[in-house]
């Protein structure tokens, strides 16, 4: 048989026979043998198994020709081939399998893919939970930077396992196109590429493409697995609210001592502060949803047949609020809010106005008979239903003025009977079953004193306005006087807070819809004007709340009823000039809805008193503070809030991915320690470890393709022709053998010594030339 190393053309010497000597003439019998001509280059096999050198039977004993072959030399001969199987034996023996490097490469192998699957998981358990700002900005850049690591984890870890299969198969025995596919399939690129070079179209090219895919589609599902989203969340909460059912703070004004007395001017001159600055606001803050301090307005409810909730628009700008000021409200949490109040109204409803020059058309009023602090509130019973009880104007004479003075008022005529105003603490007590805890004064000169009444006769009430224009102090004033009925209605509005920024920061609420109320009230006849020590102050303070009058100018509230956004003053030309108001200025359509505007406000305030103006609810200081008379309500609290979202898609991709990886990386840990060949497929020192063109150090057989690479790096080597076979001793070969073989059997194309070996092109181009 042939010497492993050489063609079956190229032979050196002749094949080993016990029967003939060796020689080194170029055995002419071989019938296959061909003549080597300028154009033919065979490549001669270039690796020797060492295993399979040592499997060979030993040599015959040579033929000793001219003195040059020795008994010594051929004992010389059999101990270097013992020698060579021992020292692959003890090589194979003493190789580690737990080396620093391996193990440390094993825990590398599996605790990455464990950590990115540990990772994935926790990633999972993030879905809809709230956002934290620091969190948020820290899980972006561990996905953004695992979503980079991701792949080139993956080509280390299944490229591994890949390399530690093709070695395994090895050495259990495969065939070369497996090896060849497995060792081209170590990342996605080279995969396609060595399916299609090798047309390995079959079950082992398939799912190595499988198994890559999932790199670029693991750092695809990390990279796209987290996202911020806002959310609605909702909870159960409280709303505290002014109770506006409750009285007017005038019926509790003590007028007999002096104390009583100051107190009283005190509250009537802060009460005409507030009324003043809510008349002359801006018409962007009298249409707006809440009033100057964060308290929701009221509107008018538009369809009063309809039973059913009714939307109210957003849109502010045309919209009749039913009081300029509006009912404080009081929540501690931050977040939307939507609950509903019950509330009520003055609603007026004016005939044609009657006017005159002079006073011969104006109908008389009495207030003689309006105070409830005194035993004159008796006499109310002398003067029945029908009297209109009031406070006239003073200017019906163009030569009367005063500082108490007031162009214009208004009068009632018809109240409770005392006997409801009067009613002692135990009567109420045993009538509405109040606790001694309970607010007692709630129930007092206010119509939900009637609440729980049955067969109360209320005929209707009617209120009278007297108004006087006049331009100057010389000529007599026209006088303006309508009769508007009064009707008490309550409504139930659904109101909508949205969330401020923080705690401190004001809310912002509105009343998104109304429905009439469907709780019991008093008849609709009967309001807060019924009760005279209530109606006494009213209509006494109201009128002069903006101004006394001088020289017959009307006063802030006149100039609202001819026009709520004060556009005719601001043109006036002069801070300190207001224009008059003629009898024509008057809107008749208007007047009972804007009157009802002013009467309400006037008549919030004196209820709310200094709350109105301390309490913005939503802020941070009132939290804890209470209203003096309140209501609780619950209420649905929704905050719009940032929380996680992770796609369950891309979750359960990027945990597959994950596993994939993890089991390619414990596989290839089991494999690293199951197999006991040395790692020499894909390597360059591959090509030459058992070359007879280069010479490698000897009992390197057992060594990985590294650790014979950094033995052998400086060697300089090249692809090409060359005549020069490596010494062949050890091999049963001499290199005098080798040399003649060299000469006879003409070059050979290989990888041989860069000095020793010619460049394919130099030798192609000189063979066409």
């Amino acid at each position: 048989m042939p010497r492993p190393g050489l063609s079956p053309t190229r032979q050196v010497g002749r094949e080993a026979s016990s029967s003939s000597p060796r020689s080194l003439a170029p055995d002419n019998t071989d019938p296959n043998r061909q003549a080597p001509g300028d154009d033919t280059y065979e490549m001669l096999p270039l690796v020797e198994n060492d295993a399979y050198e040592n499997s060979l039977p030993p040599p015959s004993p040579p033929v000793i020709e001219n003195g040059s072959e020795t008994a010594h030399d051929v004992e010389r001969g059999s101990r270097n081939s013992l020698e060579k199987t021992d020292d692959a034996t003890a090589a194979f023996r003493t190789r580690e399998h737990f080396a620093i490097a391996t193990v440390l490469t094993d825990f590398i192998a599996f605790l990455v893919p464990l950590a990115l699957l540990v990772f994935v998981v926790v990633v999972g358990t993030l879905d809809g939970k709230e956002v934290e700002k620091t969190s948020l900005e820290s899980w972006q850049n561990a996905i953004a930077v695992l979503s980079t690591l991701f792949p080139i984890s993956f080509a280390l870890v299944v490229g591994r396992f890949v390399a530690e299969l093709a070695r395994w198969k090895l050495e259990s025995g495969t065939s070369i196109g497996l090896l060849e596919q497995l060792m081209g399939s170590r990342t996605v690129g080279s995969t396609v590429q060595t399916i299609w070079q090798l047309r390995a179209v079959n079950v082992m090219g398939a799912g190595l493409l499988i198994i890559w895919t999932f790199s670029p589609l693991g750092a695809q599902a990390i990279l796209r697995m987290l996202r911020p989203d806002l959310t609605v969340q909702s909870e159960a909460a409280v709303v505290t609210h002014f109770d506006i059912e409750g009285p007017s703070q005038f019926a509790e004004l003590d007028i007999t001592s002096p104390s009583g007395l100051a107190t009283a001017g005190e509250f009537i001159g802060y009460l005409s502060t507030l009324y003043t600055t809510l008349v002359s606001t801006p018409g962007s803050f009298k249409s707006d949803t809440m009033d100057l301090w964060g308290n929701v307005k009221i509107p008018f409810l538009e369809d009063e047949n309809n039973k059913d909730w009714v939307n109210v628009s957003s849109e502010t700008e045309h919209r009749q609020w039913s009081s300029l000021a509006g009912i404080p409200l009081r929540h501690d949490l931050i977040g939307n809010k939507t609950f509903s109040i019950e509330s009520g109204y003055i609603r007026l409803r004016c005939s044609e106005f009657a006017s005159c020059h002079g006073t011969s058309c104006m109908t008389n009023m009495t207030s003689d008979y309006l105070s409830t602090t005194t035993s004159s509130r008796n006499n109310l019973l002398e003067h029945p239903n029908g009297t209109w009880h009031g406070y006239d104007n003073k200017d019906s004479r163009s030569n009367a003025t005063s500082d108490g003075s007031a162009a214009w008022g208004f009068a009632l005529n018809r109240f409770v009977d005392p006997l409801w105003f009067n009613a002692s603490v135990t009567e109420l007590r045993s009538q509405f079953d109040i606790g001694a805890e309970d607010d007692v004064q709630r129930y007092l000169n206010s119509p939900i004193v009637f609440k729980n009444e049955q067969g109360v006769e209320a005929g209707p009430t009617n209120l009278l306005l007297k108004m006087s224009f006049s331009s100057n102090r010389i000529i007599l004033p026209d006088f303006l006087q309508t009769v508007c009925n009064v009707t008490q209605e309550y409504v139930e509005s659904r109101i909508s807070c949205l969330r401020p920024v923080t705690q401190s920061s004001q809310h912002s609420c509105r009343v998104a819809a109304q429905r009439p109320s469907r709780e019991r009230h008093a008849p609709e006849q009967i309001s807060h004007l019924s009760f005279p020590g209530t109606f006494n102050y009213l209509s006494q303070e109201m009128p002069l709340a903006t101004m006394r009058e001088k020289n017959g100018r009307a006063d802030l509230s006149m100039q609202y009823l001819v026009d709520p956004t004060f556009k005719q003053m601001s043109e006036g030309g002069s801070v300190l000039f207001i224009p008059p108001v003629s009898l024509g200025d008057i809107d008749q359509s208007q007047l009972g809805l804007r009157f009802s505007q002013l009467l309400n406000t006037y008549l919030l305030l004196s209820q709310v008193g200094r709350q109105i103006s301390g309490s913005s609810a939503g802020r941070e200081a009132d939290r804890e503070a209470a209203f003096e008379r309140n209501v609780t309500v619950a209420a649905n609290a929704t905050a719009l809030v940032e929380v996680y979202r992770v796609p369950k898609v891309w979750t359960a991709l990027g945990i597959l991915s994950c596993v994939v990886m993890l089991v390619a990386g414990a596989l290839g840990v089991v494999l690293v320690h199951v197999t006991q060949s040395p790692e020499i497929l894909g390597y360059v020192s591959t090509i030459v470890r058992n070359s007879k063109l280069v010479e490698v150090p000897p009992n390197t057989g057992w060594l990985d393709g590294p650790e014979l690479t950094r033995m052998i790096k400086d060697k300089r080597v090249r692809y090409g022709v060359t005549s020069q076979i490596a010494n062949g001793e050890g091999l049963g070969v001499s290199e005098e053998e080798c040399a003649v073989a060299s000469r006879e059997e003409g070059p050979v194309v290989g990888i041989g010594y860069e000095e020793k070996t010619e460049r394919v092109k130099s030798v192609m181009a000189r063979t066409r030339a």
